[in-house]
């Protein structure tokens, strides 16, 4: 996969989704999703925006990691809506914790 221009293969598969279905929900044929996923079609960002919604993604996650090296995983995603979903004093909490382990575990792969 790394060769590929984006992620549109990947995520498709992961939704468990044909280029048929996966078409059929941006309203587009299934000979276009397979351009798209083979770069041989420009993604517009109206076209981007209509994928990723199809595939429950922000339009940033169909970029390959190269153009998109911020993309969060799905664990980081997570902590991410955990910590917006908490009140300001849990926030700040939060960010107490990771104030406290970040340089504790830096220290550590140094003496490694």
């Amino acid at each position: 996969m790394e060769d590929m221009p984006n992620r549109i293969l990947e995520l498709r598969r992961a939704a468990k989704l044909s280029q048929e279905e996966l078409g059929f929900r941006v309203g587009v044929s299934k000979m276009q999703i397979s351009g798209m996923e083979r770069g041989k079609r420009e993604l517009s960002l109206g076209m981007m925006r209509r994928l990723a919604e199809a595939l429950d993604v922000s339009p940033a996650d169909l970029l390959c990691d190269e153009d998109n090296p911020m993309r969060l995983a799905t664990d980081e995603r997570a902590l991410l809506s955990r910590y917006r979903a908490a009140d300001p004093e849990q926030q700040r909490n939060i960010e107490r914790v990771t104030e406290a382990l970040v340089p504790f575990n830096q220290r550590q792969r140094d003496a490694a």
